[in-house]
């Protein structure tokens, strides 16, 4: 994801999606503090991972711009690079995207991928050669360990970059301040982020515990074993991962997120029903203006 805020301030910026029930409705107004601009993008990365292993052709990437209000006011295509992602494609990619839209003052990234004060731990899924399933690229895995992405955006573009995990930007997003708030992406793979009484707790990737035979989370509900599984024995994974994620967390609310959010069923959810929520709409953009919020 990526938010591009300018110059001019507004009180609050709001993106309400089509919340399963409960609504968003009851939970009343979700500002930002301190939200810049008259204009916000959003670029959606995951795009690439999801359908890179679909096709042989360059995948794409989709942008959304928005108004301060959180209404969109148009959006559009654009050509991504193909599977098996350089730092330096991905940073040239960004710099494209963000150029169309000047003056902006800053820019927030949600990475797919770990990440520590702006460098990326480890390029996940964008090192992969043919996209998911495929094997990963010698040559790329190193360039992606510890690059500082924030810096390279920055010395670009000249303004104040903010880069986070992707699935803690979308909690960021969904999180209300009260209690304790689990964010699970559902798309390619498996993300989560935990927001604490209103602050983001430091990020736990989950992916890569095993369960219930498969090797990981990522390969037991992830978007290359559901299109080859029954959908009522995925929707029974997706159950038994948020049973395992709510005895890790305890968490109060569990919002589902993601590209594959949409193909919940919340009847299939038993006792966790009442807590959860599920939304498909693109969160990163809420979540990306309020890294720079208090």
């Amino acid at each position: 994801a990526l938010v591009v805020s300018g110059s001019t301030p507004v009180a609050k910026l709001r993106l309400v999606p089509w919340w399963s029930q409960p609504t968003v409705a009851d939970r009343g107004p979700r500002p930002v503090a301190r939200a810049q601009g008259s204009l916000s993008v959003i670029g959606r990365l995951t795009a690439w991972r999801a359908r890179a292993g679909a096709t042989s052709a360059a995948p794409r990437s989709s942008w959304l711009a928005c108004r301060a209000t959180g209404r969109a006011s148009n959006s559009a295509p654009i050509d991504g690079p193909p599977p098996g992602l350089s730092p330096t494609d991905l940073v040239d990619h960004l710099v494209e995207l963000a150029e169309r839209l000047r003056p902006f003052d800053q820019i927030g990234v949600g990475f797919p991928g770990p990440v520590s004060a702006g460098r990326v731990l480890d390029g996940a899924n964008l090192t992969l050669r043919a996209g998911p399933g495929s094997d990963v690229d010698a040559t790329l895995a190193p360039q992606w360990r510890d690059f500082d992405l924030a810096g390279a955006i920055r010395r670009r573009l000249a303004v104040p970059v903010v880069v986070c995990n992707d699935a803690d930007v979308a909690a960021l997003a969904c999180a209300t301040g009260n209690g304790r708030e689990l964010t699970v992406t559902l798309g390619t793979g498996v993300g989560t982020g935990l927001v604490i009484g209103g602050r983001l707790a430091p990020h736990v990737e989950h992916s890569d515990t095993p369960l219930l035979g498969a090797n990981s989370l990522d390969e037991l509900v992830g978007e290359g074993t559901r299109k080859v599984i029954d959908a009522e024995l995925w929707q029974e994974r997706v159950r038994k991962v948020l049973e395992y994620l709510d005895e890790e967390v305890a968490f109060d609310r569990c919002y589902v997120a993601g590209g594959n959010a949409r193909r919940v069923w919340r009847d299939g959810l038993g006792d966790l029903r009442s807590r959860i929520w599920v939304t498909s709409e693109p969160v990163g953009l809420l979540g990306c203006a309020r890294l720079f919020s208090d």
